[in-house]
């Protein structure tokens, strides 16, 4: 009898010791797992206020995955357009921004590389160019443009309050920047020769505040052309 009763004790106490391990356990992972998802929350707090203040809206993994016309057709106010030269996406989109042109008061801004730029040589070898050929396409370009504006001047007195302006400008080639009313697409170019779409971009929206990155890029905008040459249409 005393036996048995020893026998139970015993396992009783370690069922005991048993139940006590485990509820410390439990308390523990409770604790740090509570620890983790407020951390997980904080930095997605975090994150959400980073992008509701820069104002992102949106990042692609490539060129291809941006849809220019959607924006393009939208526009009301402001079309800015930076890039080196653009030959692509101005055969692409050039019809879309015409459109605004001719049917909304938009006002269009179109900044190219000058074709006497001191950076067009070492571009030209960048890209694999023969000498003289990207001063082609940057005159190619303009001329589109052009073009394109004519058709706005034959309108007469039907035409819209819409304004083009063509600049040339001398400094370093980065970003190539699209700003389209209160959204600003920014697509980052390559240091490397290799040819791809896999270029990352960017959406920023026109936010108001501070830290908003529309604003930063819109400054680069208006400064870069405050500082290009202004291109007369006729003297293409």
């Amino acid at each position: 009898m005393l036996l048995r009763t020893v026998f139970f004790n015993g396992v009783i106490n370690n069922i005991a010791s048993a139940v006590l391990i485990s509820g410390i356990f439990s308390l523990i992972d409770n604790y740090l797992l509570k620890d983790s998802l407020v951390s997980l929350i904080l930095d997605k707090v975090h994150i959400k206020e980073q992008i509701d203040e820069t104002g992102l809206e949106s990042m692609m993994p490539g060129i291809a995955d941006i849809n220019y016309k959607y924006y393009i057709k939208e526009a009301q106010n402001n079309i800015d357009i930076v890039h080196i030269y653009g030959r692509t996406w101005t055969s692409t989109n050039i019809e879309e921004v015409t459109d605004r042109l001719l049917n909304s008061d938009c006002c269009v801004r179109v900044v190219l590389v000058h074709p006497d730029s001191l950076f067009v040589p070492a571009l030209e070898e960048h890209f694999g160019y023969e000498k003289g050929e990207l001063k082609n396409l940057i005159n190619e370009v303009s001329c589109s443009w052009k073009k394109k504006y004519n058709k706005k001047l034959q309108q007469g007195k039907k035409a819209t309050k819409s304004t083009f302006k063509l600049y040339y400008h001398k400094g370093q080639p980065t970003n190539a920047m699209y700003r389209i009313d209160d959204r600003i697409i920014v697509v980052q170019t390559k240091t490397t020769k290799e040819k791809t779409t896999r270029m990352p971009s960017m959406i920023f929206k026109d936010t108001g505040k501070e830290k908003c990155f529309y604003n930063i890029y819109l400054k680069e905008i208006n400064q870069l052309i405050k500082e290009a040459d202004p291109i007369e249409l006729n003297s293409i």
